[in-house]
């Protein structure tokens, strides 16, 4: 398997770096039989962004494209409640390009029959405990006391709902 980076407007830093590779490792479990990757680095919307683009064996195509904003997401962004509201932007962000990405592989012609995120409700990860947190709903805990267990809707619970409702024509 060959595996090329090209950057543009966007450094190839150790950690992008790292972190593609850890996207490769998942990737190869998935896809039989790559021939060969290309990693493309660039700037889109004031943002980083990773394209990961693996051909197989077969003429297979997968395409994984990664914001610095998933990156941040998945590597150390953490909801803090303030008002009792929470504002997670970063998740939105996220959500939004994946679900962008997946529109763009319906009107290629590949099949998709649902999109789940990870949860809806903040849970324990086995990883960071109750400190990084998932859902988009917010429990009001920490990690050695339960506090009041109140939940509060994330302004990506909002977000995510209008996506529903519009069927995904709204992704604003």
């Amino acid at each position: 398997m060959n595996v090329h980076y090209t950057a543009r407007q966007a450094a190839l830093t150790p950690e992008i770096k790292a972190y593609c590779e850890k996207r490769l490792a998942r990737l190869k479990t998935l896809v039989d039989d790559i021939l060969d990757v290309n990693v493309v680095l660039a700037v889109q919307k004031n943002r980083s962004k990773a394209e990961i683009n693996v051909r197989a064996k077969g003429g297979g195509l997968v395409v994984a494209a990664e914001t610095q904003d998933m990156m941040d997401s998945l590597n150390g962004a953490f909801d803090t409640l303030e008002d009792g509201k929470v504002r997670d932007g970063y998740r939105i962000d996220y959500l939004r390009d994946h679900i962008e990405q997946i529109q763009l592989a319906v009107t290629d012609g590949v099949g998709v029959m649902g999109y789940c995120p990870w949860s809806a409700i903040d849970l324990v990860s086995t990883h960071q405990g109750s400190s990084k947190r998932y859902g988009f709903v917010y429990v009001n805990r920490d990690e050695f006391d339960l506090l009041d267990l109140a939940r509060y809707r994330k302004d990506s619970f909002h977000w995510y709902r209008k996506v529903i409702n519009t069927n995904g024509a709204d992704l604003s």
